[in-house]
């Protein structure tokens, strides 16, 4: 093919093309018209086409959240339902702990008010029965007894014999200084436990029966010296006792006996009355020597002059029965028949030294 048949083709070809360039640019308005509806058009579309993508979503979202919102309500009422399971096994649980609770509280205040409605009282006691702090005007006696609950209260008070000692301070009728050791035993007396109770308290001894006994000593001790303390101790003790007997008995103590231990003075008093009783104790030796040796040169006058009188009476006795041929028949009555030896080796004969 040459360049002559290119060009007619060409040429050929041109001719319809530049037909339609001239009707697009008479039409030029029209076509910019129906380019801007298709434009448009072709926005719609994709407007619609993602208005369609976006209720899918919309929907598949609103499927999505209805799936989730049934799963999740499935869910929550699973939870609810465990949740309540877990309530009323709770409840259950305190509800039992509870009735326990109540229950072991019932018991031990049922057995609080059978305990404390009753009470004994031991031998040699005496109860004194409190309503509200109001002591009963009798005491209840020993055994088995009823009492309110809470209301009452009872208060044991000791009737047996009881001993009270105290070390006590005073001064002699001389003026010396005397510490003394004093036991009391009494007892209560049982018609008198309530007012005892009531005027003086359980703390009786230390209240009422210290100071009495303090002012009996004083007052006893003061009628006495020192040294009389010591030598009339029983008349001290008497005096101690009538004393306190009279005082405790008012208010219904009973005293059974009075004790005095201990007498303490001071040093140097102590070692003068040490000395002077030393002293009588040597004198009282010496006294008791002399009478001893008096008696025994008595006894052996007496055992002289006994023997003189025997002899004499041996005497008279020999005389009475012929004298010399009276001793004679004695000796030989007494003679075992051995002649008696001499230092040659012989033999000593009977020889009447009186023969003439």
């Amino acid at each position: 093919m040459n360049l002559i048949d290119v060009t007619i083709i060409l040429l050929i070809c041109a001719i319809p093309a530049l037909y339609l360039f001239s009707l697009l640019i008479d039409k030029r308005d029209s076509l910019i018209i129906f380019g801007i509806n298709i434009k448009n058009f072709l926005n719609l579309s994709e407007q619609k086409n993602e208005l369609q993508k976006q209720q899918g979503e919309l929907l598949m979202a609103k499927e999505i959240k209805k799936v989730k919102s049934t799963t999740l309500l499935s869910l929550k009422k699973q939870f609810e339902q465990e949740r309540t399971f877990e309530n009323e096994k709770y409840n259950k649980a305190i509800k039992i702990f509870i009735t326990t609770i109540l229950l072991v509280l019932g018991i031990l205040i049922t057995l609080l008010l059978i305990f404390g409605s009753v009470y004994t009282i031991q031998a040699g006691h005496r109860g004194v029965v409190l309503t509200f702090g109001k002591p009963s005007p009798v005491a209840t006696s020993e055994g088995f007894h009823f009492k309110i609950p809470i209301a009452q209260k009872v208060v044991k008070m000791d009737v047996r014999t009881q001993k009270y000692e105290a070390t006590l301070t005073a001064a002699s009728a001389d003026l010396q200084d005397v510490s003394t050791i004093v036991a009391i035993n009494y007892h209560l007396s049982p018609a008198s436990a309530v007012s005892i109770y009531q005027n003086i308290g359980i703390d009786y001894a230390d209240k009422y029966i210290y100071p009495l006994e303090h002012e009996s000593n004083k007052a006893s001790t003061a009628q006495f010296t020192a040294i009389e303390l010591v030598t009339k101790r029983e008349d001290v003790r008497e005096m101690m006792k009538r004393q306190l007997t009279e005082r405790l008995l008012t208010k219904g103590i009973i005293v059974e006996e009075v004790s005095i231990i201990d007498f303490k003075f001071s040093p140097s008093f102590s070692q003068a009355i040490e000395a002077k009783v030393t002293a009588e104790q040597l004198a009282l030796q010496a006294k008791n020597k002399l009478e001893q040796t008096k008696y025994e040169a008595e006894q052996r006058i007496a055992q002289a002059k006994g023997e003189a009188d025997a002899i004499k009476i041996q005497a008279q006795a020999i005389n009475a029965q012929g004298g010399k041929d009276y001793v004679a028949l004695q000796a030989i009555s007494k003679w075992n028949g051995v002649l008696p030896q001499y230092s040659m080796g012989g033999v000593v004969p009977f020889i009447d030294i009186t023969a003439k």
